[in-house]
């Protein structure tokens, strides 16, 4: 015998000795069972043998069958343990994270352990950044951005859309002039991560008849701004993402149940060639609530 059998065929010859039915081992391989019958008799013509003895309720192994089973079986499991092998490889080793200060400690640091508990080889080095930035940092593996897909020559996956709501610090709603109902918020502050047009948006959406607040402060960075309205500097536009942590503690309060899309989401960037660490976290991070 000059010739070598084919991987494909031997996976056959596997599949039908574990089985005793070539129905069982095309379900397995994916295969009809025409197929599964022709790489048999390939591997018979090849090997110069019968290797099955069919009946009528089984098939069974002859005593060349079961020889050759042995040492395929013995080569398949070489070969599936060094793929294994090298996939562990891969999986080992850095891991650099860039991603938005907010998004990272209300959302992202609260749910990593369950990817350091499945990648155990991977270390993380994580870096934070302002919410949007015009071009993602080459020296990472996995970018999260809030904003646009706007990145051309990367891969762009939407992670999250975004919904806005007014949040605000408990204690605004009770006291001597307490936050209650719409009209109310004409009396005060609006706190606002951009420059007044995700505010406007909501208004309008709220017909509330503002266009702003009475008075108004403007914090770009969304994890400050939550720690603002917190603190009860003013009411913040939440969102279904950071906001989660503050909601769930009691810390804040949505005063009002109007919810509007927010033109951005929170997208993942990789180069085009993304290593296998970064496509484990981006297949973990996208099955994630």
């Amino acid at each position: 015998m000059n010739r070598l059998p084919p991987i494909n065929a031997l996976r056959a010859l596997d599949a039908v000795a574990r089985h005793g039915r070539f129905t069982k081992a095309a379900e397995e391989l994916n295969l009809t069972h025409g197929a599964v019958s022709k790489q048999i008799r390939q591997l018979e013509e090849i090997y110069e043998t019968k290797l099955f003895i069919r009946t009528a309720s089984e098939v069974r192994l002859t005593s060349d069958g079961a020889r050759i089973h042995r040492t395929t079986a013995e080569a398949l499991k070489t070969i599936s343990d060094t793929v294994t092998e090298r996939q562990k490889d891969d999986l080992a080793g850095d891991l650099r994270l860039l991603v938005p200060p907010a998004f990272s400690a209300y959302w992202l640091m609260p749910r990593l352990t369950q990817f350091v508990e499945r990648y155990p080889n991977i270390s993380l080095r994580v870096q934070t950044s302002p919410e949007m930035i015009k071009e993602p940092d080459a020296r990472t593996d996995v970018t999260v951005r809030y904003g646009r897909p706007n990145w051309p020559d990367k891969n762009v996956t939407l992670l999250k859309n975004i919904s806005l709501f007014p949040v605000c610090s408990p204690k605004l709603t009770v006291g001597r002039n307490p936050l209650t109902k719409l009209a109310d918020l004409k009396r005060f502050t609006l706190l606002h991560e951009d420059d007044g047009e995700l505010w406007a948006k909501w208004l309008v959406s709220a017909k509330s008849g503002m266009q702003t607040g009475s008075a108004n402060h403007y914090i770009e960075d969304v994890h400050q701004l939550l720690v603002a309205a917190r603190e009860g500097l003013g009411i913040a536009l939440g969102d279904n993402v950071t906001s989660r942590h503050f909601l769930g503690s009691g810390e804040l309060i949505r005063p009002f149940r109007n919810t509007i899309r927010s033109p951005y989401s929170y997208y993942t960037i990789t180069g085009q060639k993304p290593t296998q660490r970064a496509a484990a976290f981006l297949e973990w991070v996208s099955t994630v609530e």
